[in-house]
């Protein structure tokens, strides 16, 4: 919680209060300067558009993440880095998006990618798809850079999460030919 003006003060009073018709406590308050860098990836971000993909109906997909600057400090240089990876870590498609600078808290959502990306239309297997915001200060808390989800490609079952879930797959039509679904 931002205390403007309260840098430098002598007699500073903080106040608590609760309207309510039940009793509560307080206990352990500190009041601590925010870090000056601290971009932070936040848990809206847009996945592959099913966890099983039939590969038959393989299509373009866009990116999206919503991303934060948490820290005292306007944030330059903001870029966001888009990566999808097989199993055994190479990159099939990766894409970055510039944000240039953002304010110091302040958030940046739904801001889509500018392109679409293509997954390879022969590799059946497990893929992860991982976006990693970055700026030109070193961050306070890299912990919270990135946002990763799991998808497959399959040869016969599409499904919205991966095996083992609660729901069944469901198998594709058996049409040829599925249009581009990008909208980025």
């Amino acid at each position: 919680m931002p205390l403007p003006g309260a840098a430098g003060s002598s007699n500073l009073r903080i106040r608590f209060r609760i309207e309510a018709n039940y009793y509560w406590a307080i206990d352990d308050v500190q009041i601590v300067e925010t870090e000056c860098n601290n971009m932070r990836a936040n848990d809206f971000a847009a996945i592959a558009p099913n966890a099983v993909w039939q590969i038959d109906q393989l299509h373009d997909f866009g990116a999206m993440i919503d991303i934060e600057n948490v820290g005292a400090c306007s944030q330059t240089g903001v870029a966001v880095d888009f990566e999808v990876t097989d199993e055994g870590g190479n990159v099939v498609a990766s894409g970055t998006k510039d944000y240039g600078t953002i304010q110091n808290d302040s958030i940046s959502e739904n801001d889509p990618f500018n392109q679409c990306f293509n997954l390879p239309g022969d590799a059946m297997g497990v893929y992860t798809l991982t976006y990693t915001v970055r700026s030109d200060s070193a961050d306070f808390d890299n912990t919270n850079n990135t946002q990763t989800s799991r998808f497959m490609i399959s040869d016969g079952q599409m499904a919205k999460e991966i095996p083992g879930g609660v729901y069944s797959g469901l198998r594709p039509v058996a049409t040829s030919g599925s249009p581009g679904l990008c909208h980025g």
